[in-house]
């Protein structure tokens, strides 16, 4: 824990500059870009809030190593300490410390890392990296293309009121898993693509879901209005039991869609989604 002493801050910040000034040499040497397109590291702002930064002025965060998809992670910080280990993760989550000791991330309120009550300072770097990792995650699966934040609290809401079995089915979905016949085509060659349902070709597991009209009675039963839907309508990631987080667009869905296949919704689509 970072202690209020100012000599001791004074300490702290005087470490964090020797570790920007190497990165800064660090960037040069690579002809990497830093902060507003100089060779200072995006991770470090001691300007604060006096300017405005964008995007490119923070790091990128890094994928988790799981993906299969992620790069070297290079944090362009070679921790020697404490005060080294605290920049790796704040590199990692996409984030950048200031010279006061606030923790940012792009449009996203700054967490003080000395003023905050700690009992409530874990929760709040948690959520930070929950954003960092879902930022640096989407667009890796098709239903999270777009998808920057999640709304945790909601997407854990909905299904509070569901057994334990019924949880575990909205958990697959919401990873990303569940077996469509396009997945069980490519791993066995006697299995065709069309649904053994319909028949409609492609199979895939949102097609069984929310689009199969097999089973139309059983979502008209579970709700009417959403299976009135055309599920484009939904944000993929609503399709898979994820809440996005929301946003303050005019004219639009709560997560922000304006259109369904380029077209404005219907005033029916636009009652039931409100």
């Amino acid at each position: 824990m970072i202690s209020k002493d100012k000599s001791k801050l004074i300490d702290v910040l005087d470490i964090i500059a020797l570790y920007s000034e190497a990165a800064k040499q660090a960037n040069i040497i690579t002809g990497n870009g830093g902060l507003f397109s100089t060779v200072a590291p995006t991770w470090h702002h001691p300007q604060g809030n006096e300017v405005q930064y964008g995007s490119m002025d923070f790091p990128s965060p890094a994928i988790h190593p799981t993906s299969g998809r992620a790069a070297t992670f290079a944090p362009n910080v070679q921790a020697k300490g404490p005060i080294g280990l605290l920049l790796q993760s704040i590199i990692r989550i996409g984030g950048a410390i200031e010279n006061e000791l606030n923790l940012t991330q792009c449009k996203e309120q700054a967490v003080s890392l000395i003023h905050t009550p700690f009992q409530f300072l874990p929760s709040l770097v948690t959520a930070a990296a929950k954003r960092g990792s879902q930022r640096a995650a989407m667009g890796l699966k098709d239903f999270n293309r777009g998808l920057r934040e999640i709304d945790y609290n909601v997407t854990k809401a909905g299904t509070k009121r569901l057994t334990p079995e019924e949880q575990s089915y909205i958990n697959v979905a919401r990873c990303g898993r569940g077996y469509g016949k396009i997945k069980l085509s490519n791993i066995d060659d006697t299995v065709g693509t069309a649904c053994d349902d319909c028949g409609h070709d492609p199979c895939d597991f949102d097609h069984i879901t929310w689009r199969c009209p097999h089973f139309a009675p059983q979502r008209a039963e579970a709700c009417k209005a959403i299976a009135d839907l055309d599920p484009d309508a939904l944000h993929p990631s609503i399709r898979r039991g994820i809440a996005p987080a929301l946003a303050a667009i005019p004219n639009a869905t709560c997560w922000g869609q304006i259109k369904v296949n380029g077209e404005d919704f219907t005033d029916a689509q636009a009652v039931a989604l409100n």
